[in-house]
């Protein structure tokens, strides 16, 4: 089975390792983003196209202040899995 891809063209990408935020498309392969490249020669064929123009795109956040065995325990835990990608509306 071929795996998915998703590719977000010209998002504005907030990145730990650099200084400012850059304009670059981020190609995502299954469940792994397999490349962050410059905006604009992100190949497309075969991909689901998401355009990140007036968008901002931050890694995960993460509650690290929770109770999960007690939450879980009173099945109000979440799943450790991703529950995919979310592009900010503007606004």
């Amino acid at each position: 089975m071929k795996a998915s891809k998703l590719v977000i063209k010209d998002v504005l990408a907030v990145s730990a390792k650099a200084a400012q935020p850059s304009l670059v498309d981020v190609v995502v392969e299954g469940s792994r983003i397999s490349s962050v490249i410059p905006a604009g020669p992100a190949d497309t064929t075969d991909a689901k196209v998401i355009d990140g123009h007036d968008r901002l795109l931050i890694p995960g956040i993460v509650n690290s202040h929770t109770h999960s065995s007690h939450q879980r325990a009173q099945g109000h835990g979440r799943s450790s899995e991703p529950s995919g990608f979310h592009v900010a509306q503007p606004g």
